[in-house]
């Protein structure tokens, strides 16, 4: 198992006083790569990793992106065919998070790459299967056209009102069509999102509009777009029991 398998957990372990080159060339040593093979396989995996220009710099002196990048070239030298990677962009700017992402989608090409994230948008860039877990069980599981066809028939619907929030969740418990719903309090105001059924869009709108006002409050600056990804991992570990059973 361990001679197919590469893993890279969030924090990335290296020996920071070695440098690029010989620490690669170590791990391979370690991981059992043939000394016949083994200079071709850290120059591949630094090359793969686009670190090659920093070969023979010290670990410690590298920013983050790279370092994440010899850990990636770590996890890949003896070319495993599984690849494990815990939260591989946690802490790193937009561009890095980009050149990891470019990284991963050029290796699932001759391996199998399985990573954890909480970065929802990201795993829409990536992945070709998608498991959601709540709580160490597994909610749902699919490859990612069939998990972002659920989400389809939904609406996203944001606005804000004058009601506070206590009141308006009570009156949004009040809507059975209604998948799920969460709000933020800014000042006085009260910023609401809520999931509906697109067919019922339009009806779910005018009744909340009336209900909010019987209390005194109103429904202003309405935006509605179509429900992603984020939206039913939200419904699934952060929404209700009927939310998750009904879905």
């Amino acid at each position: 198992v361990r001679e197919n398998m590469g893993y890279l957990p969030e924090s990335t372990p290296l020996y920071t006083e070695m440098r690029v080159k010989g620490y690669l060339d170590y791990r391979a040593t370690i991981k059992g790569v043939p000394r016949s093979a083994r200079r071709r396989h850290v120059e591949q995996a630094m090359e793969r990793c686009h670190v090659t220009d920093v070969a023979d710099r010290i670990i410690g002196h590298l920013s983050k992106g790279y370092r994440q990048r010899v850990g990636l070239a770590d996890a890949l030298v003896h070319r495993p065919k599984v690849l494990i990677l815990d939260e591989p962009t946690s802490g790193l700017d937009p561009n890095q998070v980009r050149d990891v992402r470019d990284l991963m989608k050029e290796i699932a090409g001759d391996t199998t790459i399985l990573f954890s994230t909480h970065t929802i948008p990201w795993v829409e860039q990536v992945c070709r299967r998608v498991i959601i877990i709540n709580q160490g069980r597994i909610v749902r599981e699919g490859d990612l056209d069939s998990v972002r066809a659920e989400v389809a028939p939904w609406a996203r619907v944001e606005f804000k009102t004058s009601l506070p929030v206590k009141e308006t969740m009570e009156v949004l418990e009040a809507f059975p069509r209604i998948h799920f719903h969460e709000s933020t309090t800014l000042g006085a105001e009260t910023s609401m999102r809520y999931l509906v059924d697109k067919s019922e869009l339009d009806d779910s709108l005018r009744e909340l509009a009336e209900a909010l006002a019987r209390r005194g409050g109103d429904l202003r600056d309405p935006v509605v777009g179509a429900a992603v990804l984020e939206d039913l991992f939200t419904t699934l570990t952060r929404g209700s029991q009927k939310a998750e059973v009904g879905l």
